[in-house]
């Protein structure tokens, strides 16, 4: 995983829109509150809100 510069539009305190910067299907990592968390980690998919 890497991090990726996006541009937001709408959002609430649910949910955020990205307008630019991933392409259509791309995965994101939402939860990024871990220690030792870089570039280049490995990810693992998993569940959650699609």
């Amino acid at each position: 995983m890497h991090t990726v510069e996006v541009t937001t539009g709408l959002a609430n305190w649910a949910v955020t829109e990205i307008v630019a910067g991933l392409a259509e299907g791309q995965q994101v990592v939402v939860n990024v509150d871990k220690p030792g968390l870089a570039d280049g980690a490995a990810a693992v998919p998993g569940g959650g809100r699609p």
